[in-house]
């Protein structure tokens, strides 16, 4: 019989996981180099944005010296950067690392924050040159790692509190290993790191509110508060966070079915943690947020063939210049494109059906990721329309999801085999002495499925690491089934 970690061992079990996914993030980042990522836009973006905020609060405002603004202000910024990267230097190996001030502080810049991007992380990206008390640029590598780290040691916690120690060890093993998440938190381009942090927000609190043994109102309260604060840090970070939140309503829902006995007072209390979840982004929405409406129009590209939609800025930018706009990135291409999408769908009821059916296969399937490379020599499905415009290109950000590995250790696992295990507890539930054990599972699994197929199926499967996040509920089924298997005597 395996023994429950107890005191210590809970704390290994809760500290092993960050420290693997720091050790991939590390192997991962070792080889990056900043000047050939000259194209992503908000990397630099950030990166200005968090020096002059640095240098504004650290040697006060001076707006006299000011040299650059806007985006002569961002190129500056990149370009000081990268010179002082290679006369430092300096190397991702090395995050704490810090440039020398004084060419930032002789001369300013005075970036602008883009209109519709996401301003959270040049925020936390400050926060972090202030703390380590300069101008770190590979921090912002890290930025997910430390948001997710804190959030995967609750997950153990959580899960070994239900007595599922076995689940914490394998789940967190997998998610180290797992080339996918590494990278996702790491990505330079874009903060969508911070979506796999919410998605991984879910876990916890449904692991507690369907899993543990005794759970009361006020722990799921206390949990669901806890939930609610990680979710306003990543949505202020990534605005399609906040689509993530029907998994955290069901798990709250689920909660409340155990620890309150009058169905109004049920549903009065699920509405309740429904509007905290929601409030961060309410809050968020009014401080700046990413563009609605391109990204709809862009992501219908992924399975239109008939009306024009293609995931693609430059025709979404023409698509809006001919309705009237006079530039992307406006209140007027929004406005534009939001007319275009609603007309579409208001006009051709059965096509948008059809998309919204077939897009939740592929999420749920994994379509994209079914070729197999040491089979066929391709791991992702290429395009086969100009409608899907970059999507291929956006699924290769990053590694796969069906990879698991260690920097240049890596095997990649046949799609079925990833999905096996959530077949198995199905089919477990259906009948047998585990249908118990095994449909708790199941409701548990259901709450960070949910919300990981909103943005997908509402949005678009063209972005990629939205889609593959699905996969982490596939992850977490595997360390379940493995938990499950390992308890013969217990029917």
């Amino acid at each position: 019989m395996i023994r429950m970690p107890r005191g210590a061992g809970r704390v290994l079990l809760a500290l092993a996981g960050p420290a693997l996914l720091a050790g991939h993030t590390l192997a991962h980042s070792a080889d990056l180099d900043l000047a050939g990522l000259d194209a992503w836009r908000r990397l630099w973006s950030d990166l200005a944005l968090a020096t002059a905020a640095w240098v504004d609060a650290t040697h006060g405002p001076a707006p006299q010296r000011v040299v650059a603004r806007g985006d002569e202000a961002e190129a500056r910024a990149r370009r000081l950067i990268l010179e002082r990267i290679e006369r430092d230097g300096l190397r991702p190996t090395r995050p704490l690392a810090t440039l020398r001030d004084r060419p930032f502080v002789r001369e300013r810049i005075a970036p602008e924050p883009k209109p519709y991007d996401d301003r959270g992380r040049a925020v936390l990206l400050a926060l972090a040159f202030r703390l380590r008390g300069g101008i770190a640029p590979f921090l912002i590598l890290w930025l997910g790692w430390l948001a997710a780290g804190p959030v995967l040691a609750w997950t153990a916690v959580e899960l070994c509190a239900a007595g599922r120690a076995r689940t914490a060890a394998v789940f967190t093993l997998l998610i180290g290993l797992s080339p996918f998440v590494a990278e996702t938190l790491a990505l330079p381009r874009n903060a969508v790191g911070f979506y796999v942090v919410g998605l991984l927000v879910v876990i916890p609190l449904a692991v507690y509110a369907r899993l543990h043994p005794a759970p009361t109102l006020v722990g799921l309260g206390v949990r669901a508060a806890a939930a609610t604060l990680a979710l306003a840090l990543c949505v202020f970070c990534r605005s399609s966070v906040g689509l993530l939140l029907p998994g955290l309503v069901l798990a709250f829902w689920l909660g409340s079915r155990r620890v309150v006995r009058s169905p109004w007072r049920r549903w009065a209390a699920t509405a309740a943690a429904a509007t905290l979840f929601a409030f961060p982004c309410l809050v968020v929405r009014q401080m700046g947020h990413h563009d609605v409406w391109q990204a709809v129009w862009e992501g219908l590209g992924d399975f239109d063939r008939t009306k024009g939609h293609a995931w693609s800025d430059p025709a979404a930018e023409e698509a809006a210049r001919r309705a009237g706009a006079p530039a992307m990135w406006t209140p007027e291409s929004e406005a534009a494109l939001r007319a275009q999408v609603i007309g579409d769908v208001v006009g051709d009821p059965p096509w948008f059906a059809g998309i919204l059916v077939r897009r939740l296969a592929a999420t749920v399937t994994l379509w994209k990721l079914w070729p197999w490379g040491p089979l066929g020599g391709a791991s992702i499905r290429p395009s086969t329309s100009p409608n899907e415009g970059f999507m291929d290109k956006y699924w290769r950000y990053t590694t796969p999801i069906d990879y698991l590995g260690f920097g240049p250790l890596q095997v990649e696992v046949p799609v079925p085999f990833l999905i096996a295990p959530a077949v198995a507890l199905v089919a477990i539930a259906g009948r047998g002495r585990f249908r118990s054990r095994a449909r708790d599972i199941l409701a548990t699994l259901a709450c960070p499925a949910s919300a990981a197929l909103t943005a997908p199926v509402l949005i678009s499967t063209a972005a990629g690491q939205e889609v593959q996040a699905f996969g982490l509920s596939y992850l977490l089924a595997a360390a379940f089934l493995v938990d499950l298997a390992s308890r013969p005597g217990e029917g």
